[in-house]
């Protein structure tokens, strides 16, 4: 495998997440506008209801997204033989968790869990 398919392969599965984090600004901005609506009158207030359906539909349209991505993604994980590659990468990826937390959470030292980490991402079978 090339350095630029290893790549690859981690920016689709690292799409989880950012659509996620996404997520979580669109909910600040309308938290946002949903608090200047509450203090805005007449135009201001029409013109922050306006802003707060925009926001809405956008988070609306992330969460399909979310929902495509983890399933293409766990479908893609099933495709690991080995469970401990699995486990890593789901914890990775979906979960947002670091390899020295991974380690920590299995008692495997770091070294063996980057191991893990690395073959898993040279076997997965990315699933579109």
């Amino acid at each position: 495998m090339t350095r630029s398919e290893y790549k690859k392969r981690v920016a689709w599965l690292i799409g989880y997440r950012v659509i996620e984090w996404e997520m979580a600004d669109l909910e600040k901005d309308r938290e946002k506008w949903a608090f200047r609506e509450q203090r805005y009158k007449d135009q201001k207030r029409l013109e922050a209801q306006e802003k707060i359906r925009h926001v809405t539909e956008k988070i609306e349209h992330k969460v399909k997204a979310s929902a495509n991505k983890y399933i293409a993604i766990m479908d893609s994980i099933e495709t690991l033989e080995d469970p401990m590659e699995q486990l890593v990468i789901k914890q990775k990826f979906i979960n947002g968790k670091s390899l020295e937390e991974i380690a920590a959470e299995t008692n495997y030292s770091y070294t063996q869990t980057h191991r893990y980490y690395e073959r898993g991402i040279r076997n997965i079978e990315i699933k579109r």
